[in-house]
């Protein structure tokens, strides 16, 4: 089995559940009062991000032939 190299995409999905779950964690202890929205805001924005970069690479791709 060969073991593949995590992506930056891959790491910043990491990164986004991490900072989601110290968010809430916060929120239900009411340490922070922002809304929910912004509470899990790092996980919306790595979806979109890796919506917008799985769109470019097909775009890319199928220009490519």
């Amino acid at each position: 089995m060969t073991k593949k190299k995590p992506t930056i995409l891959t790491k910043l999905t990491s990164l986004a559940l991490l900072t989601t779950i110290i968010f809430v964690i916060l929120k239900l202890t009411e340490t922070i009062t922002w809304h929910w929205l912004w509470v899990v805001s790092p996980i919306l924005i790595a979806l979109i991000l890796n919506l917008v970069v799985s769109l470019i690479k097909e775009i890319i791709e199928d220009f490519r032939k």
